[in-house]
């Protein structure tokens, strides 16, 4: 039998997310004496389908959907779901992932029992095979770096390592430290340098969700960049948290070069990027390139 009272929190934007809720709410069913909650707050959805779907959920025992009359953004929509909570820890995770095991909540439950314990993360796992999403750039990037995502791996830089996707929290530090709501990206990782300014420690486990939906490759490349404008605008506070702004200072005699790469070659390699066969090398000179010509 648990002690621990858990809000289980989802993020949601135009994605239907009841098999999800269903599936969590099985698990949580099978714990005896677990007191939980379930909420899916949707940040301003524009599909009307997805809405009309998420709204079964409220015919669910303990479980809430709701909806936000502004979009917020990803910070914004995670600091809103935290107060809405009513119980002592958060879990987050995102509404687009599958859960990889029947053990998913309990192992976070274990974890809500060390009175030393206030962040703890998940980690991913990337679903999919290479037949069945042939040639998209999204998929190939995150199966690169799936080697990173093991608790192995996140416990040599667990405050770099910490991502939003599948964490759980006190709900005291979520307010002590809410999300940063002037990034639209990147709001996670600012999170992660916040607890290692602060002192508290990320625990980092192997609890992962799958994710196995990606976007097409225009779509992934938009994200990318608008990521990378945010890095730019954001790199001081990010200094130290991004592999792109380390590499920069590494090479920084070479930057005019890379820049100079980038006018003449960058929108020959976004063709490339966006199109039915693209390279991985590839777009890492894209990223690196882009952000270099914003300096």
């Amino acid at each position: 039998m648990f002690s621990a009272a858990l809000s289980i929190l989802l993020p949601e934007y135009n994605m239907p997310c009841v098999r999800l809720v269903r599936a969590l709410k099985a698990m949580c069913e099978k714990i005896e004496g677990l007191d939980y909650e379930i909420i899916v707050l949707d940040d301003c959805s524009r599909y009307e389908h997805t809405i009309e779907e998420n709204e079964k959920i409220n015919g669910l025992d303990n479980c809430t959907f709701a909806r936000l009359e502004k979009n917020v953004g990803s910070g914004g929509v995670r600091n809103a779901l935290a107060k809405m909570a009513k119980h002592e820890w958060l879990l987050f995770i995102d509404c687009d992932v599958a859960l990889t095991n029947s053990y998913y909540i309990r192992n976070y439950l274990e974890m809500c029992g060390d009175k030393d314990c206030n962040v703890v993360n998940g980690g991913i796992a990337i679903g999919g095979t290479a037949a069945t999403v042939k040639g998209n750039l999204r998929y190939m990037y995150e199966k690169a770096e799936e080697h990173n995502h093991t608790s192995d791996e996140r416990r040599q830089r667990p405050y770099q390592a910490f991502r939003s996707t599948n964490f759980l929290v006190r709900k005291s530090i979520m307010t002590a430290h809410p999300f940063d709501e002037r990034l639209r990206r990147y709001e996670d990782v600012l999170f992660g340098k916040e607890m290692h300014d602060s002192g508290i420690e990320i625990k980092h486990i192997g609890n992962p969700v799958m994710m196995g939906a990606f976007e097409h490759n225009a779509e992934f490349i938009a994200k990318v960049e608008k990521n990378l404008d945010v890095l730019y605008e954001y790199r001081k506070e990010l200094d130290g948290y991004s592999p792109i702004l380390s590499l920069t200072k590494r090479i920084r005699p070479l930057l005019p070069l890379v820049k100079a790469w980038h006018r003449m070659f960058g929108a020959r390699e976004k063709q490339n990027l966006t199109g039915y066969s693209p390279s991985l090398r590839l777009l890492r000179l894209y990223q690196l390139g882009y952000y270099v010509s914003r300096l």
